[in-house]
């Protein structure tokens, strides 16, 4: 029997566990990464980690998602149904145990004075590891390959990487060089090419249903 949007529905990935809620007061999608960090320290840093500046690093990460996402919409249509509405999106960072992690998250503890470009942060999909460290909480101003600069954060930019796109707009070989608002570029802003893979586990989850950015 095929699902229908009455229905409770969820999905459990290798990147993320994606829930539709289409019938709350607050219709929305719920997506959330768990992920098992290490918390490391960067060239010359000796102070060790403690448990209040884990859980600073971990909440301020999930406020620049919160952030970066608050104006993204979700369009749902149900072909059997005939109708369209409109999902907010709640994406967050869940703190997981090792055994139940999507991604572990090498944290690197860095000089105060660090930007958020001294060290190169990134997506290893083969490995499911992340490496961030602290600076990446900074926004900057990175410049692409034809010479534009933009204001950008490098905390969501990697999210969406780890929540299935894995190309980087700012490279010469993009077809989305141009865009230098998008987030995967120099840039701030969510495009639905961004979210395909969670649109696609959507459809997965509500084969009735068609998704869309709104």
């Amino acid at each position: 029997m095929s699902r229908t949007i009455s229905q409770e529905v969820a999905k459990e990935t290798p990147w993320y566990r994606i829930e539709v809620d289409a019938f709350s007061v607050y219709p929305k999608v719920i997506l959330v990464s768990r992920w098992y960090y290490r918390w490391l320290l960067g060239p010359g840093v000796t102070t060790p980690w403690v448990e209040r500046e884990k859980k600073f690093y971990h909440d301020v990460f999930n406020l620049l998602l919160a952030d970066a996402f608050r104006n993204t919409r979700i369009r749902m249509t149900a072909t059997d149904r005939g109708f369209t509405t409109t999902l907010g999106v709640d994406f967050s960072i869940g703190r997981g145990l090792q055994k139940h992690r999507h991604w572990t998250v090498l944290l690197r503890k860095v000089h105060p004075t660090s930007e958020s470009f001294t060290y190169q942060s990134k997506v290893m999909p083969h490995s499911s590891t992340i490496h961030l460290d602290t600076a990446d909480i900074k926004d900057y101003q990175p410049t692409n390959v034809a010479g534009k600069t933009g204001i950008h954060n490098a905390i969501p930019h990697e999210f969406l990487h780890a929540i299935g796109y894995h190309h980087d707009e700012s490279h010469a070989a993009s077809p989305h060089l141009a865009d230098t608002n998008s987030i995967m570029n120099v840039g701030k802003q969510i495009r639905e090419r961004h979210l395909r893979q969670v649109l696609a586990d959507l459809e997965d989850l509500v084969p009735d249903a068609r998704f869309s950015l709104a």
